[in-house]
């Protein structure tokens, strides 16, 4: 008889959306995840910097339909209602520059999102696992509105549109690639291994000025 596995099975590591609604379930009633933010660049600062972007991307896709055809549309309703959702969960400031430098980010987050799904679901043969329509991975994306997309994305006029894009970008030679930390991550990054290169300099001039001082505390040798 075979022996039973003393190791139980792994767990499957969760990643995207599923991770980050999880870190936001944690979030006791009544606390937010407390946030610093650049005073001149609207840029947040810290542990919860990338969480809180990743955030607003999921919002922006969850909340406005994908056949909204200019965000700056949407009524101001829904944009105080996906505020308030925001603020419930994060401190930020309370001016309206900073409100509106977020909208701007979600807008093109949500544009970003409808280029992917065409890209991978439309003109594409599904994503990695073989899904050929967004349903399982996206919830919030209702069949309806995925028949519409898809309808809008197959015109004529989209067709043309979607040709010069690509004809524009085959052109681009030093493509625009960052993570979703942007350039306060790219400038820490930066930052840090400056640091270090400066850290390792200094410990070379270290030792050789010890190692120098050494040969004058031992003062010359005479040999006969």
């Amino acid at each position: 008889m075979d022996k039973p596995s003393s190791s139980s099975p792994k767990k499957k590591k969760t990643r995207g959306v599923t991770a980050l609604l999880r870190f936001i379930a944690k979030l006791p009633d009544g606390e937010k995840y407390q946030i610093d933010f650049d005073p001149d660049t609207f840029q947040p600062i810290g542990q919860y910097a990338a969480k809180f972007k990743s955030y607003l991307s999921f919002i922006a896709r969850s909340k406005v339909s994908i056949n909204e055809k200019q965000w700056k549309k949407i009524s101001d309703k829904l944009k105080d209602v996906i505020w308030d959702d925001i603020t419930c969960k994060f401190t930020c400031p309370t001016d309206k520059e900073f409100r509106k430098h977020w909208f701007v980010y979600m807008g093109e987050r949500l544009k970003q999102f409808k280029t992917l799904l065409s890209n991978v679901y439309i003109f594409g043969k599904g994503d990695k696992h073989g899904n050929t329509t967004p349903f399982e991975k996206y919830k919030f994306i209702k069949e309806e509105d995925w028949d519409l997309f898809v309808q809008t994305r197959q015109k004529e006029d989209f067709q043309e549109k979607r040709l010069k894009g690509k004809t524009h970008a085959s052109k681009n030679i030093h493509p625009h690639i960052l993570s979703r930390g942007g350039y306060e991550k790219l400038r820490a990054t930066v930052m840090e291994e400056r640091r270090k290169k400066v850290i390792e300099e200094a410990k070379g001039i270290i030792n050789i000025i010890t190692k120098y001082e050494k040969k004058v505390r031992e003062g010359p040798h005479v040999y006969y």
